[in-house]
């Protein structure tokens, strides 16, 4: 026997075994010729069976006690037993997932299956005896419809709205799966037959296209669960800034001062476009380079000397904002170091670490020598291949003083990932800065993440 399918098979299929609903991951039952056939292992382990294939012989095995079910790929005979049994249509691969058709297998595995078309449902109950309890031929309790209200990603605090439409005078819940506190959720009936209930996203949340699930109850009488063809995606958690870059309490020169912070987010991802910074109080966004993954900004003119502050909103696409606020100082702009005698010819600076044409983690501290007390101009570089076209751009840039000793330092850098970018390769470069801005040699190196 097969299960007969109306053709309306474009609508999901649900499967339940004893009122559970079975979740497939990846590929979901298909119906050909008005018959479900499902993945190999998602039923007919939840029925109590062992399931094994041998890939040599493409055979399929299923044993429940005593009785033992054997396929092959591609045939229509099949056997219970050791008797010969013939099929309507053969097990088979579709995207590397074992499909058998579900009515003879359950069947054979002495369960029942029945078919509610109003949720497109596959019902399967086990007997749990030797004598076979039967199962109505339709339940009074149907639901017919299930939708909700969530068009995009949703934050914390927002709600989401259910709708239900199925058999008068019930009781309902709803759960969405991923998340705990939304499991088992009352729906009320509203008017005849139309059940409403809603959920407000906690802080903290994240599931991405979650399967929502909704039921009915009538005199100790159940509906299937009927699964709502559009999955929820919750994300309950803004951005993250790091990598404050100059860090909050320091002391900075103004001279190339580049105001920059590494940006992350896990769930929706960054939006650019909602990105604001101030300084000292100042909207400079549309003076800013702001990127999923970063933002930097490099006045245009000198800031005064003393404390600098900065503000910055982000947001991710789901609309969680985060703020983040920090100040730093900036040094007079006369020179601390003793000026560079002009006939001198500039050393070109070393770059110690990272060592080049190394591999390093997802941070990485540069150091370097140069003349003592020289003014070192830095400038990291991203390459690699956006789709199959070249990119690059700048990570971050600087300058920063040797000691007496000549040690020069860039503080910790994060090195993030573009959006889209593969084959990433990173190039450091420096140069020793003299009087009227003349330069040395560059030092560069190239290195991997």
């Amino acid at each position: 026997m097969a299960i007969i399918v109306p053709l309306a098979s474009a609508q999901t299929i649900n499967v339940t075994v004893d009122g559970d609903v079975i979740l497939f991951v990846g590929q979901p039952p298909v119906e050909q010729r008005g018959m479900v056939l499902v993945p190999l292992r998602g039923v007919f382990e939840k029925l109590g069976a062992t399931v094994a294939y041998d890939g040599a012989s493409r055979t399929i095995r299923a044993v429940k006690g005593t009785t033992e079910v054997t396929l092959r790929l591609g045939s229509t005979e099949a056997f219970v037993n050791g008797q010969r049994q013939t099929l309507a249509l053969p097990a088979q691969t579709q995207q590397g997932t074992t499909l058998v058709p579900l009515r003879f297998v359950s069947e054979a595995l002495g369960a029942q299956v029945s078919w509610r078309g109003v949720s497109r449902t596959v019902v399967i109950q086990t007997s749990g005896s030797a004598s076979p309890v039967p199962l109505p031929t339709a339940s009074p309790v149907e639901v017919s419809s299930l939708t909700h209200d969530a068009q995009r990603p949703l934050r914390g605090g927002e709600r989401l709205a259910v709708t239900l439409l199925g058999t008068p005078g019930s009781t309902g819940t709803f759960s969405v799966s991923g998340i705990e506190s939304a499991r088992e959720l009352p729906l009320r009936e509203q008017s005849v037959g139309t059940y409403t209930g809603v959920f407000t996203v906690p802080l903290g949340v994240q599931v991405k296209n979650a399967p929502l699930f909704a039921s009915l109850r009538r005199g100790g009488l159940a509906s299937p669960l009927i699964q709502a063809a559009q999955p929820v995606t919750v994300d309950g958690i803004g951005p993250q800034l790091a990598n404050l870059s100059p860090a909050s309490d320091t002391t900075a020169a103004p001279s190339k001062l580049l105001i920059y912070a590494t940006l992350a987010d896990t769930g929706t991802g960054i939006d650019t476009s909602a990105l604001h910074l101030l300084v000292n109080g100042k909207d400079v966004t549309g003076q800013a380079t702001v990127t999923e993954a970063f933002f930097s900004y490099r006045p245009d003119t000198a800031l005064p000397a003393g404390k600098t502050s900065v503000a910055v909103v982000a947001r991710d696409l789901a609309g969680n904002e985060t703020r983040r606020e920090w100040s730093f100082q900036l040094s007079a702009t006369a020179p601390t170091a003793p000026v560079p005698n002009p006939a001198a010819p500039l050393l070109k600076p070393t770059i110690l670490t990272p060592a080049a044409n190394t591999a390093v983690g997802d941070k990485v501290t540069i150091t370097g020598k140069a003349a003592p007390d020289a003014l070192v101009r830095y400038r990291l570089t991203f390459q690699g291949t956006f789709l199959i076209l070249p990119t690059d751009g700048v990570v971050t840039d600087g300058e920063v003083r040797a000691d007496k000793k000549g040690l020069w330092s860039i503080p910790e850098i994060r090195l993030q990932t573009p959006l889209g970018v593969s084959k990433l390769t990173y190039t450091l470069e420096a140069t020793t800065v003299g009087v009227s801005d003349a330069l040395s040699e560059t030092a560069s190196i190239t290195f991997k993440k």
